[in-house]
């Protein structure tokens, strides 16, 4: 066997695999498929049995002049052509109806999958990239749907039909007709595997573009301030282009392909019209065996058509399908999986954390951004952490999250290893409140209610309360009902600053984590939020980020970090008389007094990039 056999072979195979993934997607509608079935069977059945009625009403009616069976035949062919009709008009609504509801659950399916995905795969893909293959991909996958399927088959089986009718109607005329008929096959084959090829560097091309056009108009900002408009659009365009050039290359195939079936399909009826005229004006086929026989040479190169159609669509659905399952067979690492279980915080939950020996490096960037770092935190304090910007702060809230796992060492929550807890009951013991919060374009009801849907009014007023932005949202024109605008555009930073405090703070979580939390609040706001803060505390441990040192001088610990590694840890006064870099920070912020520092107190110099 040659190499392109081989390779032909492999390729039919690995299709074979794709489609029987997708069977399970249609077990749930085996009646609906059934009745579909039997509306194409029987609308197949009814359309072959018109050709035999013209024939009838031309050499039975017509050319003897009997006006009853004329009015009996056409009566009968009006009949089964409405019947006809409406069978396949049926047969088109349901398959549709089973197609639209395989296409909403993959989407689901894709949607859930990537949700899940660890963050390290979020970090390297686009949003809008991402996006296109749950819309893109899915709503591609027409040419493996049930229906092409059944109708290939039923093609198959007109075929046949129609070419032994054929052939009983004249077995000259046939083979005069049917010449041609090796071309399809070579056509078919010949365009099949270069439409897959084209069709997924076509999706791949796509969902480039629309991640290019998402990255845009979401930092419509920054465009505009930068002058960077033009700039942009070539960027966006130059994207365009190579999905035009691409979409060319199918039109290309499409113009050779129906080029070479058209005048393939056009020279049966030629045969037919010049070879049966020659038939007829010798009295071997009448003028209605003639007619009839148009009629069924239809039924065979229509039939056949359709099969070509459908071979280049399933060819371009397979492309789809393995982008698909690209992603669905990205295997979810432990840390990221959901065990389904609902799970509720007990109330022997403290939220003690102790971190050990923790060692982490982001994939593909190099060296590590925590090294052995340890520490405790227990229920009911408040722990900072500080440290030049890349000193691994946000990536240990990430692992504290569970987002990322250790590569060595471990998390610990209230003396359980954190990566064996449930995933759920995890996000419901943590809450994080992120330096820059973002915002979803719906009301600020949903925004605090997010991730706790279950609280009541009562509750979302008292976070909010709490969070001090009660006043300011009870001063909108529509309050909790007003709507925040894409990313919260229409909120200050201190707003949506005090509206993620509040959503942190509803569910009432055992571990708080804030990130900055306070950063884009003024000076007298944010005494107000950290006395509130101060307040929710009571029963929680806290865990602080902050550059501004004036705002964890009262922790009961603070953490000092630098290049991934603890470099002094305890209370301020401790860390006052025992760590220079801490040292240092303080006389930066002017929060004690003192020459500048010393040669050996300077800030050292970060390596890496900021996390």
């Amino acid at each position: 066997m040659s190499g392109e056999s081989v390779n032909k072979a492999k390729e039919r195979g690995r299709s074979l695999k794709l489609m029987l993934r997708l069977v399970p997607y249609f077990r749930p509608f085996k009646m609906l498929i059934v009745l579909g079935s039997a509306c194409i069977v029987s609308s197949l059945g009814l359309s072959l049995v018109q050709p035999l009625i013209t024939m009838w009403i031309v050499d039975k009616a017509l050319v003897p002049k009997n006006v009853g069976l004329l009015n009996l035949l056409g009566a009968a062919f009006l009949i089964i052509a409405v019947l006809s009709y409406f069978l396949s008009s049926t047969r088109q609504y349901v398959f549709a109806l089973i197609q639209q509801k395989i296409v909403l659950k993959l989407r689901r399916n894709l949607s859930e999958h990537l949700l899940l995905l660890p963050m390290g795969y979020h970090n390297r893909q686009r949003a809008g990239y991402t996006a296109s293959r749950v819309m893109n991909d899915v709503g591609n996958l027409g040419g493996v749907m049930t229906e092409t399927y059944l109708q290939t088959l039923i093609d198959g089986v007109t075929m046949i039909v129609a070419l032994v009718i054929l052939f009983f109607l004249s077995w000259k005329l046939t083979l005069a007709s049917i010449a041609a008929l090796p071309l399809f096959v070579v056509a078919l084959m010949r365009f099949g595997t270069r439409m897959r090829f084209l069709s997924w560097h076509n999706q791949e091309r796509m969902a480039k573009v629309n991640a290019n056009l998402q990255e845009m108009f979401s930092s419509v900002f920054l465009i505009k301030v930068f002058g960077r408009e033009i700039g942009e659009i070539g960027r966006l365009v130059r994207s365009m282009v190579l999905l035009f050039r691409n979409n060319m290359e199918l039109a290309k195939i499409g113009f050779i392909s129906n080029t070479t079936v058209g005048i393939v399909g056009a020279m049966a009826p030629l045969a037919v019209i010049w070879y049966g005229g020659h038939l007829v004006i010798s009295d071997q086929l009448t003028i209605g065996q003639i007619m009839a026989f148009n009629m069924y040479l239809a039924y065979l190169y229509g039939p056949l058509r359709r099969v070509y159609q459908i071979n280049l669509s399933i060819q371009g659905s397979l492309a789809s399908l393995e982008r698909i399952y690209e992603v669905m067979d990205i295997e979810l690492p432990a840390y990221s999986r959901p065990s389904g279980v609902k799970s509720a915080i007990p109330a022997s939950a403290k939220g003690r954390i102790k971190v050990e020996g923790v060692t982490f490096a982001y994939p593909g960037n190099g060296g590590s951004v925590l090294r052995g770092v340890s520490f405790e935190a227990e229920p009911r304090t408040k722990t900072a952490f500080v440290g030049p910007s890349g000193a691994g702060k946000s990536t240990l809230f990430n692992l504290i999250l569970r987002l990322y796992a250790p590569l060595e060492g471990r998390v610990l929550i209230d003396g359980a290893d954190l990566g064996a807890l449930d995933l759920e009951y995890v996000r419901k013991l943590i809450r994080i409140v992120p330096q820059d919060p973002f915002m979803f374009n719906r009301t600020i009801r949903d925004n605090i209610r997010f991730g706790f849907h279950e609280a009541t009014e009562r509750d979302v007023k008292a976070a909010a309360a709490m969070a001090r932005a009660h006043e300011f949202i009870e001063q909108l024109p529509n309050g909790y009902d007003t709507i925040v605008g894409e990313r919260g555009c229409t909120l200050s930073g201190g707003e949506k600053q005090r509206l993620a405090i509040a959503r942190a703070l509803l569910s009432n979580p055992k571990i708080l984590l804030l990130d900055e939390a306070t950063s884009s609040l003024d000076s007298d706001t944010e005494q107000l939020v950290q006395s509130a803060m101060k307040s929710s505390m009571e029963n929680r441990t806290c865990l602080v980020i902050a550059h501004r040192l004036s705002t964890v001088l009262d922790a009961d610990k603070i953490v000092v970090l630098n290049e991934g590694e603890v470099v002094g840890r305890g209370k301020h006064e401790d860390l006052v008389r025992e760590c220079p870099l801490y040292r240092s920070y303080l006389r930066k912020q002017s929060l004690i007094d003192g020459e500048s520092p010393s040669v050996d107190e300077e800030e050292p110099a970060v390596a890496g990039a900021a996390r």
